[in-house]
């Protein structure tokens, strides 16, 4: 193992996003954390999932996270489990179940 002296800091691992890049992300983190907080604002009713989407999409525009790794980080099994459940949710309200099941 290769020692190092105290003032040098080559081993340390340096962040690969710019300055700028790391203020948006801040923000954009900031707002979606605020959007969940608080779902309802009376001057802008986006919503959680609504809000969550949108803030997203601009971590990719303003190219904090790259595209390729967004798209490798969606769990594809996940959404088609959530999609099944809403679908079992919709069957349920419309045939009365889940009045029944309460």
């Amino acid at each position: 193992m290769e020692e190092t002296s105290a003032g040098d800091e080559s081993h340390f691992i340096h962040s690969v996003y710019s300055t700028p890049q790391k203020i948006t992300a801040t923000i954009l983190l900031f707002l979606t954390i605020l959007f969940n907080a608080f779902p309802s604002f009376p001057y802008l009713p986006l919503g959680r999932t609504t809000a969550t989407l949108i803030l997203s999409l601009l971590f990719i525009f303003f190219m904090i996270t790259p595209s390729e790794q967004a798209w490798d980080d969606v769990d594809f099994n996940t959404l088609a489990f959530l999609f099944g459940m809403m679908t079992f949710k919709v069957l349920f309200q419309k045939h009365g179940l889940a009045k029944q099941l309460k």
